[in-house]
């Protein structure tokens, strides 16, 4: 899902918008975290308080959208 998300803001979003993606901590997360990374110009992983402990809970918060999703890897 996070890919999906990732996905609608390259469509949606104007250069300089926010996102915010909950996400889950596994095998593919630094995979996602690394594809936010391309398209803004700050990208952070926040894990809340109120998460319960041993939750793999997490949520990415990417500022600044490049405006473009555009790179040589092709679509997303």
């Amino acid at each position: 899902l996070g890919e999906d998300a990732l996905e609608f803001a390259c469509t949606a979003l104007k250069p300089g918008g926010n996102l915010v993606i909950k996400s889950f901590q596994g095998e593919l997360f630094p995979e996602l975290l690394s594809d936010v990374r391309k398209y803004f110009y700050s990208v952070r992983g926040y894990r809340t308080k109120a998460s319960r402990k041993g939750s793999a809970e997490v949520y990415i918060i990417a500022k600044k959208f490049k405006g473009t999703c555009d790179d040589t890897e092709g679509p997303l």
